[in-house]
């Protein structure tokens, strides 16, 4: 109900255009009938009980209009009335036609027939509709685009049919966004098909001969020199698989999913524990909508940097109620922590830091940056904070809803 209430209220180009076209239809007539409006009883009022017509601030003594509010015929005026006119063209005349008559009070006073008020009602209303029809067909162009662009990002990621705006039609900005829309679209699927041939290259061609280079070197172990070579192929086969997971993650996604995320951290402790790491496990029971294997591969990652860097990792999760509820998930190191002017630099893609924290304990510098994607992907945000006792604290904040 309160998404419903809130999408009714959103400001849209649409309702711009229909504000604006009711808004100037309804003042064209607000200031038609000021300019014409009937006089009050005073000087405009004459003795024989006839409705005159007050100028308006830029216009000389007009006569009175048929149809507008207080008007009567041309011609009604006794000194400009032919005898021969029937006395029914008074406008104060009782025994005229009933769609002539213009009331009064008891003292003179006039009374503008709820028929009028009528009228200004179905004028309003009609002047809403076509604004609103009016907005709907401005704006139509703009709701394909938006359909297209929604089309393009599902069949980039599934391999599927591109989305074709039609060129042809419509007015001449309209064809332009279309043309430059689909040469983009185009320009997407090659880009990302020259990207698939590029993993599939990468994953073959340089692994491969990779494996046998590795292969060659230990058997001239226990050689020094041979370890450290050894070492550094490892590091690269590292890398190259560290690339290629970033580009899986981006092409194929996986559902979201109503998951425990305590259930999930508690299992991943009994796990750690099991192979005797100090992982401890704590918090409140919480379901979110999310990726569960994205999301446990960030958990994964935070808490193997915990254990990389601060020999132990305690994670906790806590479930903020309310309009806007949150959840929140920390893990707590007890390492030398990261500088404070690096804390954000250290979410960049193959950052590494030059303290004790950094390439001498191994990592290559995407495993924060992985994170961060996948983290944003669910709609939350991840920071990174150095507590006051020691350590690193890695927050996690999820939407509930």
């Amino acid at each position: 109900m309160k998404g419903s209430v809130r999408a009714c209220l959103a400001d849209t180009l649409s309702k711009r255009l229909f504000l604006l076209l009711w808004v100037t239809l309804v003042l064209s007539h607000l200031l038609g009938f000021w300019l014409v409006r009937p006089s009050d009883p005073g000087p405009g009022h004459h003795g024989d009980g006839h409705m005159h017509m007050v100028p308006g601030w830029f216009l000389p003594n007009l006569p009175p209009v048929i149809g507008m509010p207080g008007g009567a015929p041309v011609g009604a005026h006794d000194h400009e009335r032919p005898d021969d006119l029937p006395d029914a063209g008074r406008v104060g005349d009782q025994s005229g036609p009933p769609h002539m008559m213009a009331p009064h009070h008891g003292d003179g006073g006039f009374h503008e027939p709820p028929r009028m008020w009528l009228d200004y009602l179905a004028r309003v209303l009609v002047m809403g509709l076509a604004a609103w029809l009016g907005s709907r067909w401005l704006t139509a162009p703009m709701r394909r685009l938006g359909a297209a662009s929604r089309e393009l990002q599902t069949a980039l990621q599934q391999d599927g049919d591109l989305p074709v705006l039609n060129e042809q039609t419509g007015p001449a900005e309209v064809r332009q966004t279309a043309r430059v829309f689909n040469d983009m679209a185009r320009g997407l699927k090659d880009q990302f098909e020259q990207r698939s041939l590029m993993m599939a290259a990468v994953s073959h061609d340089l692994r491969t001969p990779l494996t046998r280079l590795r292969m060659r070197l230990e058997t001239l172990l226990p050689d020094p020199v041979a370890e450290r070579c050894v070492q550094d192929v490892q590091d690269i086969n590292a890398l190259i698989g560290s690339v290629l997971d970033v580009l899986n993650e981006e092409r194929n996604q996986e559902p979201f999913q109503q998951v425990d995320v305590m259930a999930m951290v508690q299992a991943m402790a009994d796990d750690a524990q099991e192979l005797g790491q100090p992982v401890t496990a704590s918090g409140d029971a919480a379901t979110v909508r999310l990726q569960p294997v994205a999301f446990k591969r960030v958990l994964s990652n935070l808490v193997s940097n915990a254990l990389r860097y601060g020999q132990q990792a305690d994670i906790h999760v806590v479930r903020q109620a309310g309009r806007s509820g949150t959840l929140r998930i920390t893990v707590d190191d007890e390492g030398p922590g990261i500088p404070a002017d690096q804390l954000a630099a250290v979410f960049k893609p193959f950052f590494r830091l030059d303290t004790s924290r950094g390439s001498g304990a191994g990592g290559v510098g995407l495993g924060l940056y992985i994170a961060r994607e996948l983290v944003h992907r669910q709609g939350g945000e991840i920071t990174l904070t150095n507590r006051p006792e020691g350590g690193l604290r890695a927050e996690i904040v999820l939407p509930l809803n």
